[in-house]
């Protein structure tokens, strides 16, 4: 007798539900994420939490902090220009205990998610710089106007800044990191389970109209969708 394999269960039940289907853009990011590094480890205390503080903010979300700041009279509220990657110190994870947020972050940079540097801030055009740890230099310069930018600002000590690489960044930007969780979770509950993020399908009932399935797999219990 020949079974199939978990991964082919599911293209059959998605074939029996759709009259076609395929993984959305942000299906096969969070795909490839996955295959890249195994998921189970956003499981791991403050680690789902520490990946999301450092994700680079949606733009929608800068102009619902802008607004709130002109709703308060700020007069600096002005922001333009292009959004860098977020980077962050362990003690700026406010979301994560303080016994949790140096582990946490270490666990995202030994699965490759993540990154070690020190942050630059231009004292002539205050421009901020994330310099990973093994480009840093005795005489750092700052990346735009050239001028010689330290590893601190007023006298403060330096930190390690933690950053996350670029595909893991667009990731949680995507807002494929909860997906990704959800999806651990199921495993862990469930061992013998498959799930695909975000398969987009058309309707049998109504060709011309597209349906998004936030996570659809198989396993030992029914299907979760």
């Amino acid at each position: 007798m020949t079974f199939p394999l978990l991964p082919q269960a599911t293209e059959r039940l998605l074939d029996d539900v759709a009259t076609g289907h395929q993984l959305s853009s942000a299906g096969r990011l969070g795909t490839a994420l996955a295959q890249r590094a195994d998921s189970s480890v956003l499981l791991d205390r403050g680690v789902y939490e520490a990946a999301t503080a450092l994700t680079t903010s949606r733009s929608k979300e800068l102009l619902k902090r802008l607004q709130e700041l002109r709703a308060d009279g700020d007069p600096d509220a002005t922001w333009g220009g292009r959004s860098e990657r977020r980077c962050l110190p362990a003690e700026k994870l406010a979301n994560v205990r303080a016994e949790d947020r140096a582990a946490a972050l270490e666990r995202l940079c030994a699965l490759g998610g993540a990154e070690r540097g020190l942050e630059s801030i231009c004292p002539s055009c205050t421009s901020r710089s994330f310099v990973p740890l093994d480009q840093t230099s005795s005489s750092p310069q700052c990346p735009g106007c050239g001028a010689v930018s330290p590893y601190q600002s007023g006298g403060a000590p330096t930190a390690v800044h933690y950053r996350l690489d670029s595909f893991t960044d667009r990731a949680g930007h995507n807002g494929l990191l909860p997906h990704l969780l959800v999806i651990a979770e199921l495993c862990r509950r469930k061992p013998r389970s498959h799930f695909s993020p975000a398969p987009t399908s058309p309707s049998k009932t109504a060709p011309r109209r597209r349906r998004t399935s936030s996570v659809s797999g198989t396993g030992r219990s029914s299907p979760a969708k």
